[in-house]
């Protein structure tokens, strides 16, 4: 990594857990002064216990309360979702709005041409098989892909008969050919409906301005149609794990009160078109999963476990999903839903789960697989937020955009910025121009593990960075007082990473200009070498600021040759910390087979 990174200690106790390995052969200078470049975890899946990407080829099914593969191995689903691709929502980009409004501000700014062709290339450039290839290195062993249905039928709502002239088809027969060659499954989702699910019209790009899906029998026909549709292309693929028929309705069918649909008790609308759904589906696939998500932004099942009780109660492959965010992962908090996978006997998945720190993602991953149920992390990418795997960096002029989007009062950018803008970020979001966060999915995948591994390789002749701490679980490999949101909302920004950089961890973590050792106003710094005191209780000095920094020496270790490891301990005070280093003690290292570091 460059050393542009620093870790803040505001009045906190943290700690930070560092595997150094050490041999004679390894005091020169070393020049490993960057990031790994890559967002694959595993380099090494041996020293991995735990396998995720052993996916069969085979046709997923349900059996009971399971999903299994056919020769009855269970089949956890570990997923990737690839929000923001067929369909934006406007906080992927660093804004709000249904993608309608999005690209109506970008023609305006831009023009149309320039807009189509931005739309066009979004398509071609943000999931390709790189990405794909990526996900299945990252440990995942399936993907949910959210579809947006006006890829599929012309503007006045019919269906696209030729696949070539087909855009939705098309990119979805291409993911699941990236998909089956890296041994991935595929589970389509129907994020934006006709006309738009539910009142949230930001993920499902509705437009009030015309009928949604529950009031338009039109839209609902099409809804169908689609699936019918889908089903019949893919019937014989082996790689599509199932279909997840609409994503996250948020609808007050009863008047409750409850714009979001969560207080409905029959939910009539939904459980019908389900029916025809279902129905459509079977037609051309009578053995594929269908997941059936509740109304309440996918939590409210209230009416709908007689879909497999009373109304298709031979048709073993439906299955349950939920969505879960910004909760404590604690066993009452999916209790409702392991209450319907008992009564139902059919299989639950958590569908959609994510935007967090890291911590949250390793003790929910844990709490899930604990109780036999699969999950799936969103989304692979965004612009301008590091909890997902992958951060897409935005440009000045994206921001002018966004910023005069938020509010005309600020500058309005020229068409000259507005088009560069476009074709600036369509070659942002390519893989090989974002930038990693490989804690995301190693806290999803190994985290919930208690596995730890190091971030990055160092020996005693490098100048190590203290954002480099080991890779593992809170209290394990780092410590921080606020590391987790489980406030209900997504807006609080103060519950992990404060200095918004680096890693998701709760570790907060600052870009600087110059980090050497130490800068702030003092505090107390201690360090252990495999579990036994070393350094204690070091005093660090009053640099005056945050801006000027100074280097200190702690003291004396003794190190065996071999891996250790270091932890670093932050005791008291107020202060940050960039980089440490190890020093041999060229005379005390003659007389003793290890070597005294200073």
């Amino acid at each position: 990594m460059s050393t542009n990174q620093a870790i803040s200690n505001n009045m906190k106790k943290s700690a930070f857990l560092f595997y150094l390995i050490l041999s004679i052969s390894t005091l020169q200078a070393s020049n490993k002064e960057e990031l790994v470049n890559s967002i694959f975890i595993v380099s090494n899946p041996d020293s991995i216990s735990t396998s995720c990407t052993d996916v069969a080829t085979a046709r997923l099914k349900a059996e009971g309360k399971r999903i299994v593969k056919q020769n009855g191995e269970e089949f956890l689903i570990k997923s990737l979702g690839l929000g923001g691709w067929m369909i934006q929502e406007g906080y992927m980009l660093g804004t709000s709005g249904a993608q309608w409004e999005i690209r109506a501000f970008l023609t305006g700014l831009a023009g149309e041409d320039a807009t189509d062709k931005f739309y066009n290339d979004w398509l071609d450039n943000f999931v390709t098989e790189a990405d794909i290839h990526a996900i299945a290195q990252s440990g995942y062993n399936t993907i949910r892909v959210p579809l947006h249905y006006g890829l599929f039928f012309t503007p006045k709502g019919v269906w696209i008969d030729d696949v070539k002239k087909n855009r939705g088809l098309s990119l979805l027969h291409q993911v699941v050919n990236w998909a089956g060659k890296n041994h991935l499954y595929v589970i389509p989702d129907l994020h934006a409906a006709p006309g738009g699910q539910g009142n949230n019209k930001d993920i499902s790009d509705r437009n009030p301005a015309f009928p949604d899906l529950w009031d338009s029998p039109e839209n609902q026909d099409m809804t169908v149609v689609l699936w019918r549709n889908i089903a019949r292309e893919f019937a014989n693929n082996s790689y599509i794990g199932g279909y997840d028929l609409i994503n996250e309705t948020n609808y007050d069918f009863e008047a409750t009160g409850d714009k979001t649909g969560g207080s409905c008790k029959q939910n009539k609308p939904l459980k019908d078109l389900y029916k025809r759904i279902i129905s459509a589906i079977r037609q051309a696939d009578s053995t594929r999963i269908l997941f059936i998500e509740g109304n309440g932004y996918a939590n409210n099942f209230n009416g709908l476990e007689t879909l497999v009780t009373k109304d298709f109660p031979a048709d073993k492959n439906l299955a349950f999903s939920f969505h879960k965010y910004w909760n404590k992962n604690e066993q009452n908090s999916i209790s409702t839903f392991l209450n319907l996978r008992t009564s139902c006997n059919r299989p639950i998945w958590l569908g959609e789960t994510g935007e967090n720190s890291n911590a949250w993602f390793a003790q929910m991953a844990k709490l899930m697989e604990a109780n036999s149920i699969g999950w799936s992390n969103w989304p692979w990418k965004k612009i301008t937020t590091f909890d997902g795997p992958l951060l897409v960096t935005a440009t000045p002029e994206w921001n002018k955009l966004m910023k005069y989007k938020k509010s005309t009062s600020n500058p309005k950018p020229t068409t000259a910025e507005a088009q560069k803008a476009l074709l600036d970020i369509v070659e942002r979001i390519k893989l090989s121009n974002c930038t990693p966060f490989p804690d995301v999915s190693f806290a999803y995948i190994y985290g919930s593990h208690n596995i730890t591994r190091p971030y990055k390789d160092v020996s005693t002749s490098d100048i190590i960075n203290a954002t480099d701490y080991d890779l593992g679980t809170y209290n394990d490999t780092w410590n921080d007082v606020d590391y987790i949101n489980t406030t209900g909302s997504s807006k609080p920004e103060s519950y992990q990473n404060s200095g918004f950089s680096y890693r998701n961890d709760g570790v907060d973590i600052y870009p600087t200009a110059n980090p050497l050792l130490v800068t702030g106003h003092g505090g107390s710094i201690s360090a252990t070498v495999n579990g036994q005191p070393g350094v204690t209780a070091f005093a660090l000095p009053d640099t005056g600021s945050y801006s000027d920094w100074t280097s200190v020496k702690m003291g004396s270790l003794y190190l065996e040759a071999g891996a250790l490891k270091i932890k670093i301990l932050f005791n008291t005070g107020n202060f940050n910390l960039g980089t440490f280093r190890f020093v041999r003690n060229a005379t005390t290292f003659k007389k003793s087979p290890g070597k005294f570091i200073k």
